[in-house]
């Protein structure tokens, strides 16, 4: 449960490789793009045992913002106090008594 990512650069571009993780090292190849600036790759990965779509792309970023953006992400991470949001389930289950109870 879980995935991988790693990105080597190529040129001008970027090869990122999305495995799946399987108990603990990375698994199967998921995906594996040559990607340039403008692109983005959509693979499905299964995480806490969900399927999802994880997206990616391969812009380089320049270390002032980067840090910016590792800040930003720490602060929400600390405002939510770390815990998940949960939607709320697509359906209402109610339990009613059966006409004429057996």
């Amino acid at each position: 449960d879980g995935f991988t990512l790693r990105r080597e650069p190529e040129g001008a571009a970027t090869r990122l490789t999305v495995r799946d993780l399987a108990d603990g090292r990375p698994g199967r190849v998921l995906a594996r793009e040559r990607l340039g600036r403008d692109d983005a790759l959509a693979v499905r990965v299964t995480l806490e045992g969900r399927a999802r779509l994880l997206i990616v792309s391969a812009a380089s970023l320049s270390a002032a913002e980067d840090a910016a953006r590792k800040a930003a992400a720490k602060r929400e991470v600390a405002a939510i106090g770390g815990a998940r949001r949960q939607a709320p389930p697509p359906f209402q289950m109610e339990f009613v008594e059966e006409a004429g109870g057996r």
